[in-house]
């Protein structure tokens, strides 16, 4: 089912409740948030449930000292970006950069709102985006060398609480080819 899992990328990890999931599937992962409050309650979770094989990274995904870090480590199997995407101020670099994590027959997963017309989410939720059309995601990836390889609506059933619950949520998944395409 998963082709690589030595090593598993949660990108903008919050809370680390994915990591309940990373965690048991993978060799390593490293959690990387920008929010050492966050990080704290995050250290707390795995220290609970003996993750030992769980790091955490204070601070951006295109950092290069975490570039180095995954770099000597191979690179990543996945790199999953959970609702990380409608902050960044440059989308295209973000997906850039989340390829560059990535080694060939990795996957990138991008957990993130359709456009919508909530404004309220840019001051309640420090949202830049007000979410992502499917077309302009895959051009994103294509021009990060990443193929497309699936997109899924999340049901309603899967977020039914918080400021973005009536917001449409949607996943893609793309790989980052062993061989590039003529």
């Amino acid at each position: 089912l998963l082709p690589g899992r030595a090593l598993a990328i949660d990108v903008g990890t919050g809370d680390g409740l994915l990591l309940d999931v990373l965690a048991p599937l993978y060799g390593r992962v490293i959690a990387v948030d920008r929010s050492r409050s966050q990080l704290a309650k995050v250290a707390e979770r795995v220290a609970a449930r003996g993750f030992h094989h769980v790091s955490l990274y204070p601070g951006s995904y295109d950092d290069t000292a975490l570039l180095e870090r995954v770099d000597a480590a191979g690179g990543a199997d996945l790199v999953f970006a959970g609702r990380t995407l409608h902050h960044a101020s440059r989308p295209a670099q973000a997906v850039q950069s989340f390829a560059r994590l990535l080694k060939k027959g990795g996957h990138l997963v991008v957990l993130d709102y359709l456009p919508h017309e909530q404004d309220s989410m840019r001051t309640e939720g420090g949202d830049v985006w007000l979410g992502f059309p499917p077309e302009e995601l895959r051009a994103h990836f294509a021009a990060a060398a990443l193929q497309t390889v699936g997109e899924v609506e999340v049901p309603d059933v899967f977020h039914p609480a918080g400021p973005d619950a009536a917001l449409a949520w949607h996943a893609w998944v793309a790989l980052k080819q062993q061989h590039p395409t003529p």
